[in-house]
């Protein structure tokens, strides 16, 4: 995909936050990830082992389901203590006190489902990674590193089954830094969470059809194998479209650089690492099936970008495309991969986090 470079109006972003994303990234990059939990019960490897399950095809969907939990709730183990100290679930956070312990746990889920976790941790010292996760047996990513103070939502997981059971263990050298405060199991694999708690009561009170921004938060998403600095990412979503948009605008973040095409199209491309932008791309778009395909390359961290496409319709309504969890992510540009009719059923999905302040969306 070559870098044509369109007449798109560029926005700059709120760059203290994207510095933070940035500073992330190189710690997740440079650091090694050789820690692993131990004492994790054998039923979680024969969990595993059974596969994925598929739903039958004919077999209604389901309303989307959310379960919220308090942290402290549901994780315990030796050496870990709670706390309310700026807890804003409402509720208490679980934090080490000392050692590498591992707190476990488990949820007990309505059906045999595929669940997306997502863990709530504050990122409060640069350049150490706080806590790391498994669900189910299956290893997520270390979680924090920036120092920037926030609670931020991670996707550790997409399991199948009823039941997650967790394991989360510090791995930072102080104490007090590997905090978790929240934990969210949804069968909703679009859903990004809010950066901060949607009511008085915290995120166990979460009420779906209260939450105004949900469908609408972008969420940073990245290459979920861990690969060395200098790689490339590719990004790609399906959607449908009832109809040509009258205007579509689609505002982008890069931790490095990106390549926008829209249904095998060379769209956009990133003005400069770290800046936001917005392109207009309703020439691209068309009714029925459309693809974004991004091309993220970042020289010294991980390849990781946000989206989010707001199209305007005839009839006056709006259709969101947001970088979520039900995105494809590779690790090589298969031919053909930037069109509607490319198989991605090989790619993974992405990793995924949102901070408190909601980083990226804004621009000034």
């Amino acid at each position: 995909m070559g870098r044509k470079r369109g007449a798109a109006r560029r926005l700059t972003a709120t760059a203290p936050a994207l510095a933070a994303i940035a500073g992330w990234a190189a710690v997740l990059a440079l650091q090694a990830m050789a820690v692993r939990a131990s004492g994790t019960p054998a039923h979680w490897a024969e969990q595993a082992a059974r596969g994925v399950l598929r739903q039958a095809p004919d077999q209604a969907p389901a309303a989307p389901v959310y379960h919220w939990y308090e942290a402290e709730r549901v994780l315990s183990g030796d050496g870990w203590n709670s706390s309310n100290l700026w807890a804003p679930s409402g509720g208490l956070f679980v934090y080490q006190a000392g050692g590498n312990d591992t707190a476990v746990g488990s949820i007990e889920l309505q059906a045999e489902r595929r669940w997306a976790v997502w863990l709530r941790v504050r990122d409060e010292t640069k350049g150490l990674r706080q806590v790391y996760a498994e669900v189910n047996g299956e290893y997520s990513y270390t979680m924090g590193g920036t120092g920037t103070g926030e609670w931020v939502w991670y996707l550790v997981a997409v399991t199948q089954g009823s039941r997650a059971d967790l394991a989360v263990t510090d791995v930072s050298p102080s104490p007090w830094d590997g905090w978790t405060d929240a934990i969210l199991v949804t069968d909703d694999l679009s859903f990004v969470p809010p950066g901060k708690p949607p009511n008085d009561q915290g995120f166990t009170a979460y009420e779906a059809e209260k939450d105004s921004g949900r469908g609408q938060r972008p969420a940073w998403i990245w290459w979920p194998k861990q690969p060395d600095p200098g790689s490339n990412g590719f990004f790609r979503k399906t959607f449908h479209l009832q109809a040509a948009p009258v205007r579509a605008e689609i505002r982008m973040a890069a931790v490095g650089e990106y390549v926008l095409a829209v249904n095998g199209q060379d769209a956009a491309e990133s003005p400069e690492v770290l800046r936001m932008a917005a392109h207009d791309i309703t020439r691209y778009l068309r009714q029925g099936t459309n693809v974004l395909a991004v091309h993220a390359t970042q020289m010294s961290s991980l390849p990781g970008v946000s989206v989010h496409l707001v199209a305007e319709m005839p009839d006056g309504t709006k259709v969101h495309v947001v970088s979520d969890p039900t995105w494809k992510a590779g690790a090589t540009p298969t031919p053909g991969w930037e069109h509607t009719d490319f198989d991605d059923g090989d790619w993974d999905r992405p990793w995924a986090r949102i901070a408190e302040g909601e980083l990226v969306g804004r621009v000034d």
